[in-house]
C-alpha cells in the first residue's frame, strides 16, 4: 500500500468519526468549500501547530486564539501595494521578499531562485487579469485531472467556530 493510500484511510476514518460525533455536517478532509475571499480577515499564526494533516479535524479549546490580521503579514501589504496602489512587483517589495525567503529557507512558494520568483509573480498578474475578467478558480480536481483526493493540495482555510474564515488549515470548532 502506498503513501497516497494510507493518507486516504486516515482521511476517510476522520470522516467516519465526524459524521458519527456531529452529523451530515461535519467537515471531511480535503473537502472542497467556496468561501468569500473579501470575508477572510486573519490567518493563523504557524506556532498554532495545525498543518495539512489536520485537515477536515474537529478541534476543541482555544487553538484559534493564534490568528493575525491580515494587515499584519508582509505578502498581504506587497499584494495591496501591487494591485490596488499599481506598484510593480519589485516596488512592492515581492522579489526583495522572496530572496529574503529563499536565502533562509532555501525554497519559498516553490522558489529556488530570481527567475522562479519572476515566473511566480507574472502567472499570479494573469490569474488576476483571468479573474477581473469574470473568469474563476479552478478546483485542484480540475487542473489536475480525477485522480485526485477532493480538494488536496489546494488553498488551505479554517472555520472558528462555524462561521469566519480564516486562513490556515481546513478545521472546524465545535
Amino acid at each position: 500500500m502506498g503513501f497516497l493510500e494510507v493518507k486516504r484511510i486516515r482521511y476517510y476514518s476522520r470522516d467516519l468519526l465526524n459524521y458519527l460525533r456531529y452529523g451530515s455536517d461535519a467537515p471531511k478532509s480535503s473537502e472542497l468549500c467556496f468561501i468569500d475571499p473579501a470575508k477572510i480577515k486573519t490567518k493563523l499564526h504557524v506556532s498554532t501547530g495545525i498543518t495539512r494533516k489536520d485537515t477536515g479535524g474537529v478541534l476543541e479549546g482555544d487553538w484559534d486564539s493564534g490568528q493575525i490580521g491580515l494587515e499584519k503579514l508582509e505578502k498581504y501589504q506587497i499584494c495591496l501595494r501591487h494591485f490596488v496602489k499599481g506598484l510593480s512587483w519589485d516596488d512592492a517589495g515581492a522579489i526583495k521578499n522572496m530572496q529574503l525567503l529563499i536565502s533562509r529557507y532555501s525554497k519559498a512558494d516553490r522558489c529556488v531562485n530570481e527567475e522562479d520568483i519572476y515566473k511566480r509573480y507574472a502567472k499570479l498578474d494573469e490569474l488576476y487579469v483571468f479573474l477581473k475578467k469574470g473568469g474563476a478558480f479552478k478546483t485542484r480536481k480540475e487542473m489536475l485531472g480525477k485522480q485526485w483526493f477532493r480538494n488536496r493540495g489546494g488553498y488551505m482555510y479554517t472555520l472558528i467556530e462555524k462561521v469566519l474564515p480564516c486562513l490556515g488549515v481546513v478545521v472546524a470548532t465545535v
